[in-house]
């Protein structure tokens, strides 16, 4: 079974307007199927990882680290 980001966006308009979409598209299926039943539903520990600031926290120590090397 294949998902094209458009048919997610399409089932979950919330994800449309997400500053995280381009990052995140919806998470990973599976998580959006465990949590609801429906393979297209949101990947909710995606959202807390990416709402919760994780993204940036992890963005940032990668960048420390490259800066580091160089």
């Amino acid at each position: 079974m294949t998902c094209k980001v458009s048919e997610y966006m399409a089932h979950n308009p919330e994800c449309v307007t997400c500053r995280y979409t381009y990052n995140c598209k919806g998470g990973c299926r599976a998580g959006g199927t465990l949590g609801g039943g429906d393979y297209l539903a949101p990947d909710m520990k995606a959202c807390l990882y990416f709402k919760n600031g994780w993204f940036e926290r992890f963005k940032a120590m990668g960048e420390k680290y490259a800066a580091q090397l160089s």
